[in-house]
């Protein structure tokens, strides 16, 4: 998940735990996956708490693509309408969805 880009928290890592435990048919009351457990797996696999750095949730190859179509496509709209002029209108507003403000990272 996290190579996809998605943020990966401390309870996502703790479900998944227990599902697995379920699966392989460890007793509900013997495994908790508690937040001790957390800082032991962590601990183990060298993992830590780190905040994003970036916004979005693209990789960078995905950005670059998406600029190089977007260029592409401004660079026709001005020939196919002789357009002399070109503004740049940045900081527009743009609507976020609540994302994690911290992820699992491997250190």
């Amino acid at each position: 998940m996290r190579t996809d880009g998605v943020p990966v928290t401390p309870r996502m890592i703790q479900v998944m735990a227990l599902e697995m435990a379920i699966d392989a048919g460890i007793d509900e009351r013997a495994f908790t996956a508690s937040w001790s457990w957390f800082q032991g797996f962590k601990k183990r696999f060298k993992f830590t708490l780190r905040a994003r750095t970036r916004i979005g949730q693209d990789s960078q190859r995905d950005g670059e693509e998406t600029l190089a179509t977007f260029a592409a496509r401004v660079a026709q709209v001005v020939r196919d309408n002789n357009i002399d002029v070109v503004y740049n209108a940045d900081q527009t507003g743009v609507n976020y969805e609540y994302l994690p403000t911290k992820t699992l990272n491997a250190k």
